[in-house]
Protein backbone atom coordinates (compact mmCIF):
# COMPACT_ATOMS: atom_id res chain seq x y z
CA UNK A 1 0.00 0.00 0.00
CA UNK A 2 1.20 3.52 -0.54
CA UNK A 3 1.99 5.33 2.92
CA UNK A 4 0.34 7.81 3.09
CA UNK A 5 2.25 10.02 5.86
CA UNK A 6 5.52 9.79 3.01
CA UNK A 7 2.76 11.11 0.11
CA UNK A 8 1.79 13.75 2.51
CA UNK A 9 5.11 15.06 2.81
CA UNK A 10 5.84 15.04 -1.14
CA UNK A 11 2.48 17.20 -1.81
CA UNK A 12 2.89 19.55 1.16
CA UNK A 13 6.26 20.43 -0.45
CA UNK A 14 4.88 19.89 -3.93
CA UNK A 15 1.33 22.38 -2.93
CA UNK A 16 3.77 24.91 -1.40
CA UNK A 17 5.62 25.72 -4.17
CA UNK A 18 3.57 25.60 -7.02
CA UNK A 19 1.75 27.86 -5.25
CA UNK A 20 4.90 29.86 -5.26
CA UNK A 21 4.57 30.75 -8.97
CA UNK A 22 8.05 31.23 -9.31
CA UNK A 23 9.10 27.69 -9.72
CA UNK A 24 9.26 25.44 -12.75
CA UNK A 25 8.67 21.47 -13.07
CA UNK A 26 12.67 21.25 -13.94
CA UNK A 27 13.67 22.98 -10.60
CA UNK A 28 11.58 20.65 -8.16
CA UNK A 29 12.00 17.56 -10.50
CA UNK A 30 15.48 16.56 -9.47
CA UNK A 31 16.72 13.78 -7.27
CA UNK A 32 18.24 16.13 -4.65
CA UNK A 33 15.02 17.94 -4.05
CA UNK A 34 12.93 15.13 -3.66
CA UNK A 35 15.00 13.49 -1.04
CA UNK A 36 15.65 16.75 0.86
CA UNK A 37 11.69 16.73 1.12
CA UNK A 38 11.39 13.23 1.91
CA UNK A 39 11.16 12.49 5.89
CA UNK A 40 14.13 11.84 8.01
CA UNK A 41 14.65 8.55 9.26
CA UNK A 42 12.39 7.41 12.34
CA UNK A 43 9.92 10.22 11.33
CA UNK A 44 7.50 7.73 10.05
CA UNK A 45 7.50 4.61 12.45
CA UNK A 46 8.61 1.66 10.92
CA UNK A 47 10.15 3.24 7.56
CA UNK A 48 13.75 3.91 6.77
CA UNK A 49 13.99 5.17 3.26
CA UNK A 50 16.84 3.74 0.72
CA UNK A 51 20.08 5.85 0.49
CA UNK A 52 20.43 6.57 -3.16
CA UNK A 53 17.04 5.13 -4.59
CA UNK A 54 15.39 8.52 -5.09
CA UNK A 55 15.34 9.17 -9.17
CA UNK A 56 12.94 12.18 -10.73
CA UNK A 57 13.18 13.26 -14.31
CA UNK A 58 10.98 15.78 -16.05
CA UNK A 59 9.07 13.57 -19.26
CA UNK A 60 7.70 16.45 -21.87
CA UNK A 61 4.54 15.85 -24.45
CA UNK A 62 3.90 12.23 -22.84
CA UNK A 63 0.33 11.50 -24.65
CA UNK A 64 -1.77 9.32 -22.38
CA UNK A 65 -3.66 6.04 -24.60
CA UNK A 66 -6.93 4.26 -23.55
CA UNK A 67 -5.18 0.85 -22.56
CA UNK A 68 -6.04 -0.82 -19.77
CA UNK A 69 -3.55 -1.38 -16.21
CA UNK A 70 0.31 -0.76 -16.20
CA UNK A 71 1.95 2.64 -17.63
CA UNK A 72 -0.06 5.34 -19.03
CA UNK A 73 -3.71 4.97 -19.24
CA UNK A 74 -6.79 7.14 -19.74
CA UNK A 75 -10.61 7.30 -20.72
CA UNK A 76 -9.71 10.28 -22.75
CA UNK A 77 -9.11 9.91 -26.50
CA UNK A 78 -7.68 13.48 -27.69
CA UNK A 79 -4.37 14.22 -28.39
CA UNK A 80 -3.07 15.79 -25.49
CA UNK A 81 0.05 15.63 -24.03
CA UNK A 82 1.43 16.24 -20.81
CA UNK A 83 4.57 16.62 -19.15
CA UNK A 84 5.23 15.65 -15.93
CA UNK A 85 8.10 15.17 -13.15
CA UNK A 86 8.63 10.92 -12.77
CA UNK A 87 9.69 10.49 -8.96
CA UNK A 88 10.58 7.26 -8.21
CA UNK A 89 11.33 6.62 -4.32
CA UNK A 90 12.21 3.09 -2.31
CA UNK A 91 12.03 3.06 1.86
CA UNK A 92 12.11 -0.80 3.79
CA UNK A 93 10.36 -1.66 7.01
CA UNK A 94 13.94 -2.24 9.68
CA UNK A 95 14.16 -6.48 10.19
CA UNK A 96 11.55 -7.18 7.46
CA UNK A 97 14.17 -7.66 5.09
CA UNK A 98 11.48 -5.79 2.15
CA UNK A 99 11.37 -3.42 -0.21
CA UNK A 100 8.84 -1.20 -0.87
CA UNK A 101 9.15 1.23 -4.24
CA UNK A 102 6.98 3.73 -4.63
CA UNK A 103 6.29 5.61 -8.24
CA UNK A 104 4.67 9.16 -8.92
CA UNK A 105 3.88 11.30 -11.53
CA UNK A 106 3.97 15.25 -10.55
CA UNK A 107 1.88 17.31 -13.04
CA UNK A 108 3.87 20.25 -14.43
CA UNK A 109 3.54 22.93 -11.73
CA UNK A 110 1.10 25.07 -13.94
CA UNK A 111 -1.27 22.17 -14.36
CA UNK A 112 -1.33 21.35 -10.66
CA UNK A 113 -4.72 21.53 -8.90
CA UNK A 114 -4.06 20.63 -5.24
CA UNK A 115 -4.94 17.02 -5.45
CA UNK A 116 -3.99 13.53 -5.14
CA UNK A 117 -5.37 10.54 -7.27
CA UNK A 118 -4.68 6.31 -7.25
CA UNK A 119 -6.64 4.12 -9.97
CA UNK A 120 -7.89 1.30 -8.45
CA UNK A 121 -6.73 -1.77 -9.37
CA UNK A 122 -8.87 -5.54 -10.12
CA UNK A 123 -9.41 -8.09 -7.20
CA UNK A 124 -5.70 -8.68 -5.68
CA UNK A 125 -3.99 -6.93 -8.18
CA UNK A 126 -3.18 -3.28 -7.69
CA UNK A 127 -3.03 -0.62 -10.61
CA UNK A 128 0.62 0.12 -11.42
CA UNK A 129 -0.43 3.60 -13.59
CA UNK A 130 1.27 6.26 -11.94
CA UNK A 131 0.18 8.98 -14.29
CA UNK A 132 -3.35 8.73 -14.43
CA UNK A 133 -3.95 11.78 -12.29
CA UNK A 134 -2.37 14.00 -14.55
CA UNK A 135 -5.22 14.89 -16.53
CA UNK A 136 -6.40 16.26 -13.56
CA UNK A 137 -3.77 18.23 -12.78
CA UNK A 138 -3.54 15.40 -9.76
CA UNK A 139 -0.33 13.93 -8.79
CA UNK A 140 -0.65 9.97 -9.05
CA UNK A 141 1.40 6.94 -7.58
CA UNK A 142 1.68 3.61 -7.79
CA UNK A 143 3.34 1.31 -5.15
CA UNK A 144 5.22 -2.31 -5.81
CA UNK A 145 3.50 -2.63 -2.05
CA UNK A 146 6.66 -4.93 -0.59
CA UNK A 147 5.90 -7.82 -2.97
CA UNK A 148 6.70 -6.50 -6.80
CA UNK A 149 2.76 -5.73 -7.10
CA UNK A 150 4.62 -4.30 -11.09
CA UNK A 151 4.58 -7.44 -12.05
CA UNK A 152 2.34 -10.20 -9.59
CA UNK A 153 -0.89 -10.06 -7.98
CA UNK A 154 -1.22 -10.74 -4.29
CA UNK A 155 -2.67 -13.74 -4.27
CA UNK A 156 0.38 -14.70 -6.43
CA UNK A 157 1.76 -14.22 -3.97
CA UNK A 158 0.35 -15.12 -0.40
CA UNK A 159 -0.51 -18.45 -1.90
CA UNK A 160 3.03 -19.16 -3.04
CA UNK A 161 4.28 -21.72 -0.61
CA UNK A 162 7.70 -21.46 0.61
CA UNK A 163 9.27 -23.94 3.15
CA UNK A 164 5.84 -25.15 3.93
CA UNK A 165 4.95 -21.30 4.98
CA UNK A 166 2.38 -19.23 3.93
CA UNK A 167 3.23 -15.68 3.68
CA UNK A 168 0.51 -14.37 5.81
CA UNK A 169 2.98 -11.30 6.76
CA UNK A 170 2.23 -9.49 3.07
Amino acid sequence: MINLSLVASLLTSFTALSYAGSTSLSDICTSDYIESILPADGEILGVQMVPGSTSASVVANASLSSGGMGGMSSSSSDDTTYTYCNVTVEYTHPGKDDSVILIFGFPDVSDFKDRFYVAGGGGFSLSTDYTSGLEYGAVSGATSAGYDAFDYSLDDIVLKVLDQEILWHV
